[in-house]
């Protein structure tokens, strides 16, 4: 009892340091109202949406706030869904997805209907392919960073499916992303078995899962890099699902992700030099330890008081 209560006693001071560093619920509930507010104001066709642990609401020194462009001209359809264009859709660009020679989670998209405003970003970024025309990712990223350098004077570097800004005058590198993303709002077969598996402990719920199969997912620029050729290739991304995700968490989970997030940050310059590789533990595998821990586990254990032993729960998982 008396271990078990000098546990109960280290959490509860964590949790409120954690509080005190990450954001208190107003707080977190503050940043996340702003993000929503900021992304109705539209450019033209571009839609906005915020990503990064900034728009999750977290504050720690170092958290990005990176935007994803979606194009509101475009869709994107599924071979195995959608047979034909959409009547509604015949003065937009649209894209068929195919299969690539990848892993799960990447596709090609082909041109099937070029829309009369179709803009340059699209124009310069397509190719053929035998009887076909593809847009390649590659060029698509190389021309928004190509157009967005040239927007503000400032160099832009590509890393994945992003451009990152870097000023030309201050050589100062910013923590914001640029990726450009098409929409599809029919479900992949690749996450089918997300929607309808057994959920023991009922998280996400039913009107959860609804919600974010009705609002689709994207397509970002980026190939699969054990691909041999990734001209061509797209990664599926359900960053619109996983911030929802994010935002039904309670307080105390919400706090023990930052918790995951700011230990990332302590070990990251070390992991290269031990493994070659940064990337080898990224801010997206410890997400996705978090949902599978809540999803694992009741929401009666992530308490304060448990906030110490969920650390390390999630840490083992």
């Amino acid at each position: 009892m008396a271990d078990q209560g000098e546990q109960y006693e280290k959490s509860w001071i964590l949790h409120h340091i954690l509080d005190r560093y990450i954001g208190s619920p107003e707080e977190v509930e503050t940043r996340r109202r702003r993000v929503l507010q900021l992304e109705l104001i539209t450019c033209g066709r571009l839609v906005t949406f915020y990503t990064g642990g900034g728009a999750e609401g977290i504050r720690l020194k170092g958290s990005d706030t990176d935007t994803m462009l979606i194009d509101n001209n475009v869709i994107v359809l599924c071979p195995f869904q959608d047979s034909s264009i959409p009547q509604d859709s015949k003065d937009k660009t649209v894209f068929m997805m195919r299969d690539a020679d990848s892993r799960p989670g990447y596709v090609n998209l082909e041109l099937v209907n070029q829309g009369p405003t179709r803009n340059k970003l699209i124009n310069y970024s397509i190719v053929r392919d035998g009887n076909a025309f593809f847009i390649s990712s590659e060029m698509c990223r190389r021309n928004l960073a190509d157009s967005a350098g040239n927007m503000t004077n400032s160099i832009m570097e590509t890393h994945g499916p992003a451009v990152t800004l870097t000023s030309v005058q201050s050589k100062t590198q910013f923590d914001h992303d640029l990726v450009v993303a098409f929409h599809c709002t029919r479900w992949p077969r690749e996450a089918y078995e997300w929607v309808s598996r057994p959920r023991q402990h009922s998280w996400p719920d039913k009107s959860l899962r609804d919600e974010i199969v009705q609002g689709g997912w994207h397509l970002v620029p980026v190939g699969d890099r054990t691909s041999a050729d990734t001209f061509l290739q797209w990664r599926i991304s359900f960053t619109t699902a996983e911030r929802k995700l994010i935002h039904s968490l309670t307080h105390t989970q919400f706090l023990i992700y930052g918790l995951l997030k700011y230990f990332l940050k302590q070990i990251s310059d070390r992991l290269k030099p031990i493994f070659g590789d940064e990337d080898i533990l990224s801010s997206y595998i410890m997400k996705t330890v978090m949902f599978y821990a809540v999803e694992s586990t009741p929401g009666s254990l992530w308490q304060e008081k448990n906030t110490f032993f969920c650390f390390m729960l999630c840490f083992r998982f």
